[in-house]
């Protein structure tokens, strides 16, 4: 028996347990801290899973990166880099910085052991592994394949000063073949634009991809063009550079910013997106043509751009397709605790569901109901099958937070923490935007749907499993039936396929709705206020309820209807 806990203490800082081979809990600090992508070391995280797990009986502990930066606050860092950042300046910056890079990591790692120590973790157990490793071995062991080849390739920002790798895994070892420097990096390409465009780096990424499809193809192409010369792939075709000439990724925000800065936002926002998928369809083609192996696997926060995903996904000499779900660096530790539990000579065992987090059972709720100061009247009652009562609801046209069992790991809510609608209804959409979410106008919103939703409502050819809302399908003529969980321009559908086995009171409620309304499938966005991480706690979704237009929540057996004011 193995016990192993990996932490990530960068930017999206998480922490996961791994025993015998299987993940038994992971958990994003933001949940727990209430600041959206909290960075740092995950110490309340860990506080919490030390009350179920002894730390000095662990047979390892593991850092899932090398190195990080002093600050956990990487989007502030990078807006800062780039109001500095001219090629000159960069170049400069960095040979100077060189030696004093090293020994500043050596003093983090000192500073990162004495976090962990200091919860009672033995020194001798403490490591560390490389970043796009454990990003590979997310997607590798995760997937399972361990009897067959299988093309691994990660891309994102930077970690540990690369931004991709591909690697063939293979009899359940790992063998890199080729890496990136972090210098040419396609992933903190969209960082700076990201902050380029007025928004946050490292959040806000999203907007620009849901922007992306309202832009013209003409506009759309003069970005493409500018980014298309900027890059070249090597001869082996594994790999990029920035051509000669043109700056490194990291020191061409002043670049970028006057080569665009007369071109309208969604041009900018759609020559992006369009150079992005084509230049990943190119070099996963590359990598089957180099390698012979036709199954990939994918990780790393690049691969949460769900429509370039969607373009690999239909090439041709993909013959299967994995995508770690949430793959940005909150999942570092759960290749770091795969890896390490290889080493020792175990077995991983394929992720599963990801509801790996924080459950509250019925006397919990009812406890934190009572002593939740509410601004509005609120009454609350115990329901015996809340699945058919929320499900009256939604076929009412009303909009229902659904907090049940063990809360969903990562960035999309998963029918554990949730916001559900018919999504069938005109206006559903400005509605939650309007009470609760204030999300930009252009941003789609997603839809689950139960195996006979997915059949009904998706073009899938490939028949690709979609649990987790990291793939993007087109749809069918009956899609109109979930209107409100289609992009609304190209119509498109990020979906969650729910299964019984893994949220069987989620399964419960989509059945229920089908059988009020024949419609095999609802809205899903996360249950939370703008700008706050996913409701974690039964007070999150209590402030959710109490600080928006919300009425109803649904939370384990019990119904909470906001019924009016308090007086002041």
């Amino acid at each position: 028996m193995s016990s192993i806990i990996a932490v990530n203490d960068g930017h999206n800082a998480s922490c996961v347990h791994l025993e015998k081979g299987e993940v038994r809990f992971a958990l994003q600090e933001e949940r727990l801290s209430r600041v959206k992508n909290q960075g740092g070391f995950p110490a309340l995280s860990l506080a919490h899973l030390a009350e179920s797990v002894n730390l000095a009986g662990l047979d390892a502990f593991v850092f899932a990166t090398h190195y990080v930066p002093l600050s956990p606050h990487g989007r502030e860092d990078r807006m800062r880099a780039y109001k500095r950042g001219g090629l000159v300046a960069g170049v400069k910056q960095f040979a100077k910085r060189l030696g004093a890079k090293r020994a500043r990591a050596a003093y983090l790692k000192q500073q990162r052991v004495a976090h962990a120590v200091a919860l009672g973790v033995p020194p001798e157990k403490i490591s560390f592994k490389d970043h796009h490793l454990c990003h590979a071995a997310s997607a590798y062991y995760g997937w399972g394949r361990l009897d067959e080849p299988v093309l691994v390739l990660t891309n994102d920002g930077a970690g540990d000063d690369l931004c991709a790798t591909v690697s063939i895994g293979q009899g359940g070892k790992l063998e890199r073949i080729a890496a990136v420097h972090m210098n040419h990096s396609i992933g903190e390409l969209w960082a700076l634009f990201t902050a380029m465009m007025g928004m946050v780096p490292l959040e806000h990424e999203y907007k620009l991809m849901g922007l992306a499809p309202y832009a013209p193809p003409e506009g759309a192409g003069r970005v493409k063009k500018m980014l298309d010369a900027h890059f070249s792939f090597t001869p082996d075709g594994l790999g990029w550079s920035v051509n000669p000439g043109k700056p490194a990724i990291p020191q061409a925000y002043g670049y970028f910013r006057d080569a665009t800065e007369f071109m309208r936002f969604d041009w900018v926002a759609g020559g992006l997106q369009a150079f992005t998928e084509e230049f990943l369809c190119r070099w996963v083609s590359n990598a089957i043509r180099k390698t012979s192996i036709r199954k990939v696997a994918l990780a790393g926060g690049t691969f949460m751009n769900v429509k370039a995903n969607k373009r690999i996904g239909e090439l041709e000499e993909v013959e299967d397709l994995f995508i770690f779900p949430s793959c940005g660096d909150e999942t570092l530790p759960f290749g770091a605790a795969y890896d390490a539990h290889a080493a020792m000579g175990g077995t991983c065992e394929p992720l599963g569901h990801l509801y790996l987090g924080m459950q509250y059972d019925s006397a919990q709720v009812k406890a934190a109901f009572d002593g939740y100061g509410f601004r509005h009247e609120c009454r609350i009652r115990k329901c015996e099958r809340i699945s058919d009562e929320v499900a009256a609801l939604l076929a009412q046209g009303r909009v229902v937070a659904w907090f049940q069992g063990r809360e969903e790991f990562g960035a999309r809510a998963l029918g554990a923490r949730s916001l559900v609608a018919d999504a069938s209804r005109p206006g559903v959409v400005e509605e939650i935007n309007g009470m609760i979410k204030s999300r930009d106008f252009w941003m789609p919103f997603a839809a689950s749907m139960t195996q006979e939703g997915a059949q009904r409502y998706l073009r899938n050819p490939g028949n690709s499993a979609s649990p987790y809302m990291i793939m993007t399908f087109d749809t069918t003529e009956a899609a109109g039936e979930i209107e409100g969980g289609r992009h609304p321009y190209d119509r498109t559908c990020r979906p969650q396929v729910v299964s019984r086995e893994w949220n069987g009171r989620y399964h419960e409620l989509l059945t229920a709705f089908a059988g009020l309304t024949g419609r095999q499938g609802i809205l899903n966005t996360s249950l939370n206020l703008h700008g706050l991480p996913i409701a974690s706690s039964p007070q999150d979704a209590f402030q959710v309820l109490d600080d928006s237009g919300l009425r109803f929540l649904a939370i384990e057996d019990w119904l909470v209807e906001k019924v009016g004011s308090r007086a002041p």
